[in-house]
């Protein structure tokens, strides 16, 4: 039997805001694996083992993304890695407070947000689109202006109720 979802049926009949989950996270953020606090415990261990090393390669990575503008969705090659970018550019900033990583990644997610709908499809790259984007929008939202933080927003919801709806009904072939 092939599972139907109603398309009526709005936002807020599926999260409801009653559950132990959502009202401890209600309008708290970050949220997504981090909040407030995690992100000064982490920021305190930075330059110890093993956290210096990986901090290194999140950096490395970040610093890249920073110095080069956010790849248009028809680029050659496997775009997966530009939504990681994203994130270690967003984490990058948490960390550290640098201003570089932050427009950065602000610029990364208008550029992406006005990809295609067809690059946010229920493949790999979507799913990696979905990832980075949402890390991207929670860990840097209290900052992000009213214009992206809706458009990010938006693309966020409409691309992700279409792989939900993909993953539902069994359409994609993953």
């Amino acid at each position: 039997m092939e599972t139907q979802v109603n398309r009526h049926e709005q936002y807020g009949d599926i999260i409801t805001a009653i559950s132990p989950l959502e009202c401890r996270l209600f309008e708290q953020r970050p949220r997504l694996y981090l909040d407030a606090a995690k992100i000064e415990t982490l920021r305190g261990k930075l330059t110890a083992a093993p956290y210096a090393k990986l901090f290194d390669s999140v950096r490395k990575t970040a610093d890249g993304a920073a110095g080069r503008q956010c790849p248009t969705a028809d680029a050659k090659g496997d775009l997966r890695g530009v939504p990681e970018q994203l994130a270690a550019l967003a984490f990058a900033y948490r960390m550290t407070d640098d201003r570089r990583y932050f427009d950065a990644a602000v610029q990364y997610l208008r550029a992406m947000a006005g990809w295609p709908m067809a690059s946010w499809n229920a493949g790999l790259l979507g799913g990696h689109l979905l990832y980075g984007n949402a890390v991207a929008y929670d860990w840097l939202h209290a900052e992000l202006d009213n214009v992206t933080r809706e458009l990010v927003r938006d693309r966020l919801y409409t691309a992700g109720k279409v792989m939900f709806e993909d993953f539902a009904l069994h359409r994609g072939w993953m």
